[in-house]
């Protein structure tokens, strides 16, 4: 808990971070959620080698992690597998689609956060197509 901790206060006036330390924050962070949520909460991580030198910004993928458990049922009866791609040209987040009844959405977090890729020349779009939800984000290389 305390590696986490530490993260969050050497990234938080940070514009970027490393992909490569990202990763490692998350892999952390899931192990700590996998706990939270009786292992019915799994994160497979996929492209490591494309890692390279890229740049995002920081704790990105931590807020849509957290987006996920708000909007999605995560329990043993529906659990919940996110993949988190790392490609060449972007990394890819998606989810199954498990809504809960008691969450109203307004978008809020994921305009803020590409709010944030416009303001860092990089890219976000999102989207569902009622199974699987999915959001893209460019690397923020300079």
């Amino acid at each position: 808990m305390s590696r986490l901790y530490r993260h969050v206060l050497e990234v938080r006036d940070k514009s970027t971070v490393p992909l490569s330390e990202e990763l490692d924050f998350m892999w952390h962070y899931v192990s700590i959620l996998s706990i939270r949520y009786n292992n019915a909460l799994n994160v497979d991580f996929q492209g490591r080698e494309h890692v390279g030198g890229h740049r995002i910004l920081p704790l990105v993928l931590q807020m849509l992690i957290e987006n996920i458990a708000k909007h999605n049922e995560i329990s043993l009866r529906k659990p919940m597998t996110v993949s988190v791609r790392v490609e060449a040209e972007r990394i890819v987040v998606s989810n199954p689609i498990h809504p809960r009844s008691n969450v109203a959405s307004s978008s809020f977090g994921l305009g803020y956060i590409r709010e944030c890729y416009r303001l860092q020349g990089g890219t976000m779009t999102y989207g569902g197509d009622g199974a699987c939800f999915r959001v893209e984000l460019s690397y923020l290389d300079r």
